[in-house]
């Protein structure tokens, strides 16, 4: 083999090579491709023909079009893999290079067939500039503009040549002609699809952006719901249509209404080979340095025959009652900028909890749960404790981002996301940390309201007056501390308030932390070693992110059941050590408010004892605490039942006072009969019975265990 035919080889092998890469990337064979959405492999005068006849379909001989502009055709050439252009036919009248504009149709490598025009006159491109000022082909040295993008300003274009201000107005009429030429069955078949209120699929790019700024439309679903494909749109052929459409919906996961006004449509093929429309619009959204301008994609697959506009994904406002949503949607995005910008984020929440989750086909789903109670809405802190979460464009920028963001003037002044129209597009939810799942997700903001803060918190704390005092002087002490305030050289360090509860269960240890926290009007953050972790490479790293996250909301810290991450070290568990010790790290820096609650305290390690601020012992109950647990209790189920001596006499913790009464009002609700003190009598026996046959039975179980390893 020769040079020559080596070089040949090579040529072919290569053309092969491109040409089965871009049948992977289509997700097509090209013995299955059909009809117009992807060429087949035919010879190359066959696909010449088949262009032809598509362009004599779209021309006729028309006087003033042939000395106007000039007509071509493109079609991609397989074997030479290059688009070749060949002179229409119908230039039957050579106009050279003094034609305004040129009108090309073009068959391209997937099949796609569109109509572009490329402008030659200088006022022609000047006036469409200041037509399609967001579209970025008009700005090209040469510009190239999908003849779809045009069909939308047809009557701009007439009431321009209208105005006195515009000189040469033959360029203008003569692309006004064309596009009436052009388009015409497209503007009859929209005219009556308009009247109808129904609509074709291939219509769909005409009729869903509008000419004009004030119509709109409305699409389905809220944030949560749109996924970015960046992959596919690489080969998306977009269609820039910059008429500015607004749009509202009801998002189809919280039942809110959303707005946003549509900035550009495309079609193309998806993986099934089945054409979709995809609608770009755009929205505002905050991600955790401001509230800035950015797009949601929304995608209408191919239908056939026609359907109502009630019934697509993206609805044209004119066919809805615009304004009896628009209230509600301002109302709403004034609630997004509001718990946004974490004035007040320590919220009260009554709806579900939505996130995503991955299903077996690792299809993502929403996932909703019931989160009644209180929640933290932090977007930052969101993303921190969550850096594998899909969060869109409200992903906090890194610095390169934020640079690039400042630059290109996305965010918007206090000013102007004050406006209505702001208002108008903003998402219905927000992300944040609800207190009572300990789960992070996002809320819808209809449903978060201010906290009624109980007032009387201390009240309900049974323990000594004077113990009660000197916790609350210490807290409220604590709470008002600086940074230049503490006693330690070191900046930064010694400057928290560790307050180890310990003794037995049910006697107070976690309703103290919850009644410092109420008193204050701070969040109280509950932690165990699900959260945290028993690995002191992962206990550090989260611990770090927790301790730093809880400083920033000054919420109340408690580390339920802490025995593992203060227990004493010695020479042989090494990794419980590293654990301890990995937690005095962390301690030593904190500067927030920190319980610790063990049922254990004998064993604890000496540099742990030496960080905590104050101890706090809770002994069992004695007689007169537990009668006052039992008014307090009674007094809040609005029961008149009085704490005597029949009930105090009973050695109950005020966890087991609390469930006994629970239990005992839902059987009286079941049994619709009255709850008398005979009745908690009897469970209060039933229950000290079974609970000593259970320790009885542990107590055989271990007997019979050392029996057997004798």
């Amino acid at each position: 083999m020769d040079a020559n035919q080596f070089q040949q080889l090579l040529a072919n092998l290569t053309i092969s090579f491109e040409n089965a890469a871009a049948n992977i990337v289509n997700g097509l064979r090209p013995e299955n491709m059909q009809n117009n959405i992807i060429v087949k492999e035919v010879d190359e005068v066959k696909e010449v023909e088949e262009v032809k006849d598509n362009f004599e379909a779209f021309s006729v001989d028309d006087e003033v079009q042939k000395k106007d502009w000039k007509c071509y055709r493109e079609h991609f050439d397989r074997q030479k893999y290059e688009t070749v252009r060949l002179e229409a036919d119908i230039n039957n009248d050579p106009i050279g290079d003094n034609a305004t504009f040129n009108v090309v149709y073009s068959h391209d490598y997937y099949g796609f067939q569109r109509t572009f025009v490329e402008l030659k006159s200088k006022p022609l491109i000047t006036i469409l500039q200041e037509i399609l000022r967001d579209n970025r082909d008009i700005h090209d040295i040469e510009p190239r503009i999908n003849a779809r993008v045009l069909f939308h300003v047809i009557k701009t274009l007439k009431d321009t040549a209208m105005t006195k201000a515009v000189s040469n107005l033959g360029c203008l009429n003569s692309m006004i002609k064309f596009l009436e030429h052009e388009h015409d069955k497209t503007i009859k078949a929209k005219d009556k699809m308009l009247r109808d209120k129904n609509v074709s699929f291939d219509m769909l790019w005409s009729t869903l952006v509008n000419q004009s700024r004030h119509k709109g439309v409305r699409y389905r679903e809220c944030r949560l719901l749109l996924i970015y494909h960046f992959a596919i749109y690489l080969f998306i052929n977009l269609l820039s249509c910059v008429w500015k459409s607004y749009s509202h919906s009801q998002c189809e996961i919280s039942g809110q209404k959303l707005g946003g006004i549509i900035s550009s449509t495309s079609e193309d093929n998806n993986d099934d080979r089945k054409k979709i429309f995809t609608i770009d619009i755009k929205i505002i959204d905050y991600d955790s340095i401001g509230f800035k301008n950015c797009t949601i994609h929304r995608k209408i697959e191919y239908f056939s025959g026609v359907k109502s506009f009630s019934e697509l994904s993206v609805i044209l406002a004119r066919f809805i009652n615009i304004q009896s949503f628009k209230e509600e949607l301002i109302k709403n995005g004034k609630l997004f900028f509001r718990h946004s910008l974490g004035e007040n984020n320590f919220l009260s929440y009554k709806g579900p909890l939505l996130r995503w989750k991955s299903d077996r086909r690792n299809k993502r789903e929403v996932e909703k749960i019931r989160a009644d109670g209180r929640v933290i809405i932090d977007l930052k802190s969101f993303a921190t404790m969550n850096p594998d979460y899909e969060m869109e464009n409200a992903l906090p920028p890194n610095k390169y981002q934020y640079e690039m963001n400042k630059q290109n003037k996305v965010y918007l002044k206090k000013d102007e996301y004050l406006k209505e129209d702001s208002c108008f597009r903003a998402p219905a939810v927000v992300y944040g940390f609800s207190l009572a799942l300990k789960i992070w997700g996002q809320f819808e903001v209809t449903k978060l309201a201010p906290i009624d803060f109980n007032k009387r918190a201390f009240d309900y704390l049974v323990i000594s007056d004077d113990k009660k005092k000197l916790l609350k002087g210490l807290v409220k002490q604590y709470s008002r501390t600086t940074n230049n305030d503490g006693l330690d050289p070191i900046t930064n360090k010694g400057n928290s308030c560790v307050i180890l509860c310990h003794g037995p269960p049910g006697t107070g240890k976690t309703l103290t932390a919850e009644s410092v926290a109420e008193s204050l009007r701070r969040p109280l953050w509950m932690l165990g070693m699900h959260e945290l972790g028993i690995n002191p490479e992962e206990l550090e790293k989260r611990l770090s992110r927790v301790l730093e996250i809880a400083y920033t909301w000054k919420a109340i810290l408690l580390l339920d059941e802490a025995d593992i991450y203060l227990e004493k070290r010695n020479t042989v568990d090494l990794s419980r050590n590293m654990m301890v010790g990995a937690f005095l790290r962390q301690l030593e820096y904190y500067q927030g408010i920190l319980f610790l609650t063990t049922n254990r305290g004998a064993n604890f390690d000496d540099a742990i004892c030496s960080r905590i601020s104050m101890f706090f012992y809770f002994p069992k109950h004695d007689q007169s605490q537990r009668r006052k647990i039992w008014t307090i209790f009674l007094r809040r189920a609005s029961l008149d039942i009085k704490a005597d001596d029949d009930l105090v006499e009973y050695e109950l913790n005020g966890r087991e006072i609390r469930n006994i009464l629970h239990i005992a009002r839902m059987l009286a609700h079941n049994s619709e009969c009255d709850l008398t003190k005979d009745f908690m009598i009897s469970l209060i026996e039933g229950y000290i019975n079974d609970l000593k046959e259970l320790r009885k039975s542990d107590t055989d179980t271990k007997m019979y265990s050392n029996k057997l390893s004798f």
